[in-house]
């Protein structure tokens, strides 16, 4: 796992740009990281991160340490596919998280989930924002 967690986190540095880099990725990442950390607990036990791009699943699964758990939701086809990640476990809890770069729409990717938006975590640097993260809470629809 190190060693994909290592490939992940390359890949994730390389999709978030110089741009974001040059303008402190580590405050990016501390900001957005507390965020999970106050969220994620409070939908309860089992519960897992989702999103929808690639470059996105593969940064929170490295700045997470996959706890909890990432999945990546993705239209399309990803290495998470390949790694059985692409679909949150049944019944579980879900914290999606996208980006003002990377956004997508939870109730059409998780299907069979109801979500509602919990906050927006805005990184800023002076008067610049450099980057905007939604956390939405999805549960199972009732069976």
């Amino acid at each position: 796992l190190d060693d994909f967690l290592g490939v992940l986190d390359a890949l994730a540095v390389v999709g978030l740009g110089l741009a974001l880099l040059t303008h402190g990725a580590r405050e990016l990442t501390d900001e957005l990281r507390a965020a999970i950390a106050l969220e994620a607990p409070r939908l309860g036990p089992g519960v897992v991160l989702a999103s929808s791009h690639n470059v996105l699943c593969g940064h929170l699964l490295t700045e997470t340490r996959d706890a909890p758990r990432t999945y990546c939701v993705s239209p399309a086809r990803t290495a998470f596919d390949f790694l059985d990640r692409r679909t949150p476990p049944p019944g579980a809890p879900v914290l999606y998280i996208d980006s003002a770069r990377y956004p997508g729409d939870p109730a059409t990717l998780l299907r069979g989930y109801r979500c509602r938006d919990l906050r927006r975590v805005r990184v800023t640097r002076g008067p610049w924002e450099v980057g905007a993260f939604r956390l939405a809470a999805c549960a199972a629809n009732a069976r």
